[in-house]
């Protein structure tokens, strides 16, 4: 397949951000697959058949991150398929995916780092959206 070809939807190029952080550091376990799911399902912006999203675009970007350039390639595909707000919602729910799965590896990290330099989101915004995600997922009431 021609990755240069492929135009990705909205909601497969957030999962393409998740899959990415996911695959950091080896293949998706079905924990990590499941965590993917709860913030699918969590998050309204992303529509009605997540299931289906999380399916297709899980495998495409599986298959694109496989190929040579793999990571620079989806990377650019999302970035092509998300507006600003969106960018910010992917780079979201990576940080929200990093914490959830309990293990901060340097890989994920990078991959952070990767979607924050992709989608130019400066210092201030990426700090408030980590800051968020961390209350969020770790304060108990």
């Amino acid at each position: 397949m021609n990755h240069r070809l492929v135009k990705l939807t909205p909601q497969q190029a957030v999962l393409a951000c998740l899959t990415l952080v996911v695959a950091a550091d080896g293949a998706p376990s079905d924990e990590e697959q499941q965590i993917v799911a709860r913030l699918l399902a969590a998050t309204p912006a992303l529509g009605t058949d997540k299931e289906d999203t999380q399916n297709l675009g899980l495998e495409l970007a599986l298959d694109i991150l496989s190929a040579s350039e793999g990571v620079e390639t989806l990377l650019e595909l999302a970035a092509q398929a998300l507006t600003p707000g969106a960018q910010a919602l992917a780079y979201a729910l990576a940080a929200d995916f990093v914490l959830l799965n309990g293990q901060l590896a340097p890989e994920e990290m990078r991959v952070l780092d990767l979607l924050a330099e992709t989608f130019a989101l400066n210092r201030l915004t990426r700090a408030a959206i980590d800051s968020a995600a961390h209350i969020r997922l770790s304060t108990t009431l």
